[in-house]
């Protein structure tokens, strides 16, 4: 339904939306054809200075992190034996990529059912027929299945065909859990609550009469005004009415005013998953954390990055509920990333193995530090900083597009034209995610040939 102006509000602004529950905002839907309609668009420059951020997450190191945890949970059981493996949210499938990397490396390949999904069928097929998977055999080594967390049960294969989810031995969530439901509350009193509601201004006039995501370049001339209002419990929606214990518990431990996520969507998915897994589950999930967003303040409940939409979670609700469930779980921070490792009784024997392979890894804060830095130099006088820099990369990092662009990068201020260009073809021939960039790149260093 097309967007009209209500009135003008200021000499400035125009209402793009009156007031309207955080949650049931046109954010949301706009967030949702985006990736739905743009795939791997979403995480690429060509349409947007701010683009879906997904270096650090899709990472190499990050990838095989986690495969040691999954080579750990191998151990005692039958080599005849597979674990499945999905992974929600693939975005690029670059994350896929170097996670097969690196059990193909660790040894277990053959041993797990590597199940790839997302909810944009698209991305999926950009995936496949991109050849971001080329060194591995699709239906052997992995599976792409197309799926909405909140309905686990209706997931597909590409072609159509029902595709069942059971007998999970591991989930991976990266980026996913900010694109679920949530709804700010706070509690006013023992028994009273209120909720966060938006409205939405523009400066732009133009803004206030979208019909097609395609009209919105993004969301930077958007203003946000906020107020709360009674949240009358007999009104709720039914998934935003299962959970309400875990939300009643946590307040019980928070003073009175105080606000916090109600990631009710989140809460669902966990509900159905946990009846997906198998005794010795494990549910991995690693996104914005909560309060340490980029350009966040105390009170932000989500951030936006083009025309995407991402909430900011809640950790110590979702750590609760898991909790109320008999999990054990182990948690870390790295800048503006929250990671968190959700494992039933049975890996109690080998907790403390676990807690030493996941709080081990410290590349993550030194990828995100060579990505910030290295882009920014430019002048040949700094080619021995460039080296040191890729030097450090590489000894965690040699097999990514990531890797391959910055050794392009670097033969580039070396003059090596012909060497650049081909580390950046290698590197496009991975990623075309980052298609437009590297395309920018490879023209670029061809006028130098």
């Amino acid at each position: 339904m097309p967007m009209t102006i209500m009135n003008k509000i200021t000499k400035d602004l125009y209402i793009v939306e009156d007031w309207t529950d955080f949650d049931n905002s046109f954010l949301d839907r706009i967030s949702f054809e985006n990736f739905l309609e743009k795939g791997l668009d979403v995480f690429s420059k060509k349409d947007s200075t701010h683009i879906v951020p997904h270096l650090t997450i899709t990472s190499y190191p990050h990838a095989k992190n986690i495969a040691k945890i999954v080579k750990e949970n191998l151990k005692g059981l039958s080599p005849n034996h597979k674990l499945r493996i999905l992974e929600a949210g693939a975005g690029t499938g670059i994350f896929s990529r170097n996670f097969l990397i690196a059990a193909q490396e660790l040894g277990f390949l053959e041993q797990i059912e590597y199940i790839i999904t997302d909810i944009s069928e698209l991305s999926l097929r950009q995936i496949k027929d991109r050849g971001t998977l080329a060194d591995f055999i699709e239906n052997e080594h992995y599976k792409l299945v197309v799926l909405n967390l909140l309905d686990l049960d209706a997931a597909q294969d590409l072609h159509s065909e029902a595709f069942q989810l059971q007998n999970l031995d591991l989930v991976i969530c990266n980026y996913v859990i900010d694109q679920l439901p949530m709804l700010p509350i706070k509690k006013v009193s023992d028994n009273s609550f209120e909720k966060l509601q938006i409205r939405i201004l523009s400066s732009d006039v133009r803004n206030a009469n979208i019909t097609n995501i395609k009209e919105l370049k993004d969301m930077s001339s958007f203003v946000f005004e906020k107020r709360w209002i009674p949240w009358e419990l007999d009104s709720l929606s039914e998934i935003q009415s299962q959970h309400l214990n875990t939300l009643n518990e946590l307040f019980r431990k928070e003073p009175l005013g105080s606000e916090i996520r109600y990631c009710y969507g989140a809460l669902a998915v966990f509900a159905n998953l946990n009846s997906k897994l198998t005794d010795n589950g494990i549910i991995y999930i690693s996104d914005i954390a909560s309060g340490l967003a980029e350009s966040s303040k105390k009170d932000d409940h989500f951030s936006f990055y083009g025309k995407t939409k991402a909430n900011m979670i809640q950790e110590s609700l979702m750590i609760l509920y898991f909790k109320m469930l008999g999990y054990s779980f182990l948690e870390k921070r790295e800048s503006t990333l929250a990671r968190l490792l959700f494992f039933k009784d049975k890996h109690k024997s080998s907790e403390k193995v676990l807690k030493d392979l996941f709080l081990s890894i410290n590349d993550l804060e030194t990828i995100k530090q060579i990505t910030n830095l290295f882009p920014k130099i430019t002048d040949s006088s700094l080619v021995q900083v460039a080296k040191a820099l890729l030097d450090r990369l590489l000894e965690i990092d040699n097999v990514s597009a990531t890797s391959l662009t910055f050794q392009g990068s670097y033969h580039f201020l070396l003059k090596d034209y012909q060497k650049a260009l081909e580390f950046y073809k290698k590197a496009l021939e991975i990623d075309f995610s980052s298609q437009w960039q590297l395309e920018f790149k490879i023209n670029g260093t061809e006028a130098f040939i």
